[in-house]
């Protein structure tokens, strides 16, 4: 064997021996000494302290301050127990004011402002001391108030000293003030993990709650609430719980239907979420319409039949030619009623139809319901007061025909689906619809055939959720408005392809119109205006967008990401947020458009995004017209940018060529071009 191996192995044997003999000592306990008396004297004050706080749990007040009153004696000179040698004050003002004597109360809190030195110490027994005060006059309130003032900008002071101050004035009367006050503080220190979120909630469902019971309409309160703070999406669907509760209790079960409706449609989430607590109001409250015979339900429809309405109860399958007319009476629908294939059902002008709760109407025949303008066909709720979920709407499925023409649909949670069937649409208004007004779907893989309607001058207006949904279909919209819904004016999802042309789609709650999952709509002569989110929301997809116009929207005009493409041509895009804003990847061709007064930018270009920029017409500058960042590359020829503002400003780190555009006579074309990154920009 090796003479070095051998030493090696004798070495480590040597180390081996040495570590064992040595590992009693490592291993020994140390030494523990004596503890130290600064400890034992804060040991001592904390045992006392508890002692004290038993006698006064078990309701010996008197035995309790003795107890309190000596403690402080004893270590109010001691440095260990100085940080919080006040405790024991404010446990003595908290026995005077349960034995009747705020007087004496106030003494102590005096006391702890004159004697403490900690600021939060300080803080703390001025709140108390007004908020004691607050119980008997007004100067108690003025300077909870004014404290608060003082610290509205510490999360956790300015939230406690709320906390307090809602307290004082919801006991006082002044219930309003008080709700007012823990909404803005939690709306002022969102988020902050110092301020005190619970307490806050909590004075604010008190203040509320008090409110109510003087109230004529207790849930017009919780209501309010909601519109005043629409921000506060935890405490909004509560407010709406209660008001639907307090709207039960008055027996206005439609109102409660809508209260509960929108905590579904507004607040969204699983079982145990906001969501989840409006789906199960609404059971309990199916269950109580149902034994309280309300016009919803079958038997409030006998009831009503009973009273001498005019009516005609509908129920079941419908398996022959079958004629609904206005002389019939209210037509009202109960539970499914089915349309069987070679069925034929013709509506005539003028003629209302009524469904009960969660009743549809469902097509596999041929239904042909013409209306005129001045007598539309009526689908409406059986309720006095609609709610956006009522029934469930009127279902093309795989029918042989369809046509609904001047008719009136509100009330349903989709007014028209259109599944695997292409009716015919013809100035129609839905209205006050749930989760969508029109929804057009393919859903099953093996699908007969595409959905793809003709939908001819809609108003589409004031629903809760998208107006038009387009789901793995096609179809064509002419015409129309889409305003005021609280989605998309028009959603396209999951490789849709509809053509709209000449529709306007207006102050929508999202964007005018999404484009989603590799669809591929083709928009003309649209008009997309002051929609809440952009105008046209393109996300992996590639829309053809030519002659539209795009105007004060409140994000970007056009709002291109994740790989999408596509061509927006000859289009008018003024007075957005942005103009098209194109990132993550996405190279749409984007020429020939009118592009002025953007916000932001006319066009950017982000996340290595490398759209075709050429032959548009940059008017008006706010912000520059052209903006590059990170690695996109875009191509920029032909463009015309006016003598004013920055052209182009690239913040980005790869060299562009701008020079085949057309530069203002008379202007260095470099002083409209600014660059602030690693790349350059080559000009003519």
């Amino acid at each position: 064997m090796n003479k070095r191996i051998l030493t090696l192995i004798a070495v480590m044997v040597v180390a081996g021996a040495l570590l064992y003999c040595a590992l009693p000592w490592f291993t020994r306990p140390g030494p523990t000494g004596p503890v130290p008396e600064d400890v034992k004297l804060l040991k001592a004050y904390l045992s006392a302290l508890d002692n004290a706080r038993a006698l006064e749990r078990e309701g010996k007040l008197e035995d309790a301050q003795g107890a309190l009153f000596e403690t402080i004696a004893r270590f109010e000179n001691e440095p260990s127990v100085a940080h919080s040698i006040h405790q024991p004050r404010f446990d003595i003002a908290g026995i005077f004011v349960q034995q009747g004597k705020p007087a004496k109360a106030e003494e102590q809190y005096l006391i702890i402002i004159e004697g403490a030195e900690f600021l939060g110490t300080i803080v703390r027994a001025r709140m108390l001391l007004y908020e004691l005060r607050a119980g008997s006059g007004d100067d108690g309130l003025n300077q909870l108030r004014a404290l608060l003032e003082e610290f509205q900008h510490d999360p956790g002071a300015s939230g406690t000293i709320t906390v307090a101050l809602a307290k004082a004035l919801t006991a006082r009367g002044h219930c309003r003030e008080a709700a007012d006050a823990a909404c803005k503080a939690l709306l002022r220190h969102k988020g902050n993990t110092a301020t005190p979120v619970h307490e806050l909630r909590t004075q604010n469902k008190q203040a509320l709650a008090k409110l109510a019971e003087t109230a004529a309409d207790p849930a017009e309160v919780y209501l309010e609430q909601v519109k005043k703070y629409p921000q506060m999406l935890i405490l909004c669907y509560s407010w709406l719980e209660q008001a639907g509760l307090h709207y039960i209790e008055a027996r206005k079960y439609a109102h409660a239907r809508n209260a509960f409706n929108r905590i579904v449609r507004d607040y969204p989430g699983d079982a145990d979420s906001q969501a989840g607590v409006g789906r199960a109001r609404l059971a309990k409250l199916d269950e109580i319409e149902n034994k309280a015979a309300t016009k919803l339900t079958e038997a409030g429809t006998q009831a009503r039949v009973e009273r001498g309405e005019k009516l005609k109860i509908v129920r079941g399958d419908l398996t022959e030619p079958t004629v609904w007319a206005p002389d019939a009476g209210i037509h009202v629908i109960v539970g499914e009623v089915r349309l069987r294939k070679g069925a034929e059902l013709i509506i005539r002008p003028g003629t209302r139809v009524e469904f009960t709760l969660c009743a549809s109407l469902l097509i596999h025949g041929s239904l042909v319901a013409r209306g005129l303008p001045d007598k539309p066909i009526i689908f409406a709720s059986a309720a006095d007061v609609p709610s956006l979920f009522d029934w469930d709407g009127i279902r093309f499925d795989e029918s042989t025909a369809g046509l609904l023409e001047h008719a009136v649909i509100s009330g349903a949670s989709r007014g028209v689906i259109c599944e695997h069937s292409s009716p015919k649409l013809k100035n129609i208004t839905a209205t006050r619809c749930g989760f969508a007004a029109v929804e057009v779907r393919t859903d099953r893989i093996s699908a007969p055939r595409k959905s793809a309607p003709v939908i001819t001058d809609p108003r589409i207006t004031d629903n809760g959720g998208a107006g038009l949904v387009f789901v793995s279909s096609g179809g064509r919209v002419e015409g129309g408005l889409f305003a005021n819904n609280g989605g998309a004016g028009i959603a396209i999802t999951k490789e849709s392809s509809p053509v709209i042309v000449g529709a306007v789609i207006d102050g929508n709650g999202r964007a005018g119109i999404e484009c989603f999952d590799n669809s591929s709509a083709v928009l003309e002569k649209v008009v997309v205006s002051g929609n809440t989110g952009p105008g046209i929301h393109v996300i992996r997809s590639a829309p053809t967008i030519t002659n539209v116009d795009i105007e004060r929207n409140s994000g970007a005009g056009i709002d291109c990401s994740r790989g999408s493409n596509g061509r927006i041509s000859k289009s008018r895009i003024v007075e957005n947020a942005a103009g098209i804003a194109c990132s993550i990847s996405s190279p749409p061709v984007i020429e020939q458009c009118r592009i002025s007064a953007n916000r932001e930018y006319g066009i950017g270009c982000a996340t290595a995004s490398n759209p075709t920029i050429r032959g548009n017409v940059f008017k008006t500058l706010i912000g520059p017209a052209i903006l590059i960042e990170g690695v996109s590359l875009p191509t920029i020829t032909g463009n015309a940018f006016p003598p004013q503002g920055i052209a182009i400003r690239h913040e980005g780190a790869r060299n562009i060529n701008a020079s085949d555009n057309v530069w203002p006579f008379g202007v260095e074309p470099s002083g409209l071009v600014e660059t602030t990154g690693k790349g350059k920009v080559a000009m003519p």
